[in-house]
């Protein structure tokens, strides 16, 4: 049976990231704020990525009730292997999110919270 408190990063899916090597895909844990909260994520980088290199980027959102080491970071994970940056972040109120109350969670802001990228502040290293 998988242990997820064995892994560094807390994913909980087969043939998760347990450390950054040089050659595979990599994974960084960042923190951003969204109106007015701060947002967990995890960055996922291509093996060898290049930061000067221009590289597709995707962003996948967790199903309800989901955090950004289950479901999420698998796909993110695997995109990263065939060579896309991929962000996965916890939705508001949900996860590592500031302030996670699950129950608070609200139709009528989690869409707009949950993988907006941040673009008036920058990601801090986790």
């Amino acid at each position: 049976m998988l242990d997820y408190r064995k892994n560094p990063f807390g994913l909980v899916y087969e043939d998760a990231i347990t450390e950054n090597e040089a050659g595979g895909a990599n994974i960084h844990p960042v923190t951003y704020m969204l109106r007015g909260l701060k947002i967990a994520a995890n960055i996922y980088t291509p093996a060898n990525h290049d930061p000067s290199e221009r590289v597709p980027a995707i962003a996948v959102a967790h199903p309800n009730g989901g955090v950004k080491e289950q479901v999420a970071g698998w796909y993110a994970q695997q995109l990263a292997e065939q060579g896309y940056i991929t962000i996965a972040a916890d939705a508001a109120y949900q996860g590592r999110a500031q302030e996670s109350h699950a129950a608070w969670t609200s139709p009528s802001t989690e869409p707009t919270t949950s993988m907006a990228w941040p673009t008036s502040s920058p990601a801090t290293p986790a």
